[in-house]
């Protein structure tokens, strides 16, 4: 079971996500399966289930008896894997040859998508350019479409999507990252 620490805390007790595979068959067996977790943990949180996915849940455990923090993060995970760029030389997007920033970050979604991944996270070098840069009205921006957003120590015009095969996905997880320079 691999498991990733949160740094929420709740009096003296750690989120932490995990990721259990299931191959049970049939809604009898799934129901059991989540019977024995709520009763190995009185303190889960949240429990989602997903066809031909891991099991994901949260729950609250002791401070001290957490997993420790993974060191990993998104940034270096997607620099030690497969990054591909968006929009490489030569490359023609229409007439103009130029994409509107909506346009790259539908075209980064569906090229992920492609290439059977999930966007697990959204890394920038600018928050507040980015949120602006999609007509966001505030400059505070933790998502974007559902993704989780970071701002790392990259070019301000730059974001880079981390791919990985749920969602959900730790920095381990990360299996391909896409690279754009927003317009």
């Amino acid at each position: 079971m691999a498991s990733n620490r949160s740094d929420v805390v709740h009096g003296g007790m750690v989120l932490v996500p995990e990721k259990i595979p299931y191959m049970g068959k049939g809604i009898d067996a799934l129901l059991i399966f989540l019977r024995q977790v709520l009763d190995e943990n009185k303190y889960t949180q949240k429990i989602l289930v997903e066809v031909g996915k891991p099991i994901y849940i949260e729950k609250l455990v002791p401070k001290e008896e957490a997993p420790e923090l993974s060191t990993l993060g998104y940034l270096e995970a997607a620099r030690s894997k497969t990054m591909d760029e968006y929009g490489k030389e030569g490359e023609q997007f229409g007439p103009s040859g130029k994409r509107t920033t909506y346009e790259q970050l539908f075209d980064m979604f569906c090229i992920m998508s492609h290439e059977n991944f999930e966007v697990c996270h959204i890394l920038t070098g600018n928050l507040k350019k980015l949120a602006l840069a999609v007509g966001l009205r505030t400059e505070r921006l933790s998502r974007l479409y559902g993704v989780p957003v970071s701002q790392v120590d990259i070019p301000s015009d730059t974001v880079i999507f981390c791919g990985a095969v749920s969602r959900d996905a730790t920095p381990e997880e990360v299996e391909f990252s896409l690279k754009a320079v927003l317009v």
